[in-house]
């Protein structure tokens, strides 16, 4: 699609229904257009983030100017998961109190009355 309209395209970084990607391509062929992602944003960021509901109030008001995005640098980072916590061996999680390798609890469900082996 190809068009001279001003056009606001806003996207939430973890949006699985229309992700930043599609925007991006809208983009090249939208002349008049303004694109923004919010950072730990998902579908719908007019509605959950402040920043996004005043961007888009200011196109509104002057759709042929960017609006103020300065707001964005106030969303932070997305959140990530630290290295270290993938490090951790797989069986290691199955090692508490309520597993055991091998074996089926008979009785009162914590051992008190023996082991049985698996067949």
């Amino acid at each position: 699609m190809t068009s001279a309209i001003p056009t606001l395209l806003m996207s939430g970084e973890f949006d699985p229904i229309t992700p930043p990607s599609w925007a991006t391509l809208a983009a090249e062929t939208l002349e008049r257009s303004f694109s923004y992602t919010y950072p730990g944003g998902g579908h719908g960021a007019i509605v959950d983030l402040d920043c996004a509901y005043e961007m888009a109030a200011e196109f509104l008001e002057r759709p042929t100017a960017a609006p103020d995005d300065a707001c964005l640098s106030h969303l932070g980072h997305t959140p990530s998961i630290p290295e270290s916590a993938l490090e951790h061996p797989r069986d290691s999680l199955h090692d508490g109190p309520y597993h055991h390798h091998g074996e089926h609890q008979k009785g009162d469900g914590h051992g008190h009355e023996g082991t049985e082996e698996e067949p």
